[in-house]
């Protein structure tokens, strides 16, 4: 964990300190301080299927320890995540809809978001 953080700080080495904590995860499953640490810096570098990915994973793990606590607030993590991702693809659509509709007009900027 500490030379993960040391990756991060000092040197500004996000992937080294993914791979550590990947690591540490493999031989201790469930570490919160390094689910925790992972999941920052999956937010940070917006990694955000790397993120569901690790969260799911945590799911199933407290599922399979009978960890309702651990399972509820990971499966909360990841209802928030996807909200996010949903409302800056929904953000990314409506601003290429405008550039459409500048460009092109009103019927093709529908058109695009008809499509997308």
């Amino acid at each position: 964990m500490e030379l993960a953080r040391l990756n991060v700080e000092q040197f500004d080495a996000l992937d080294a300190a993914v791979g550590l904590l990947k690591i540490v995860l493999d031989e201790e499953e469930g570490r919160s301080d390094a689910v925790v640490f992972l999941s920052e810096l999956y937010e940070k570098a917006h990694r955000d299927e790397e993120l569901a990915e690790l969260l799911t994973q945590q799911i199933a793990s407290a599922k399979s320890r009978g960890d309702t606590a651990a399972e509820l607030e990971f499966e909360q993590a990841v209802t928030s995540i996807t909200a996010l991702v949903q409302s800056t693809e929904d953000a990314t659509t409506a601003i290429e809809a405008n550039r459409i509709a500048e460009e092109q007009g009103a019927v093709a900027a529908i058109r695009y978001r008809i499509a997308h």
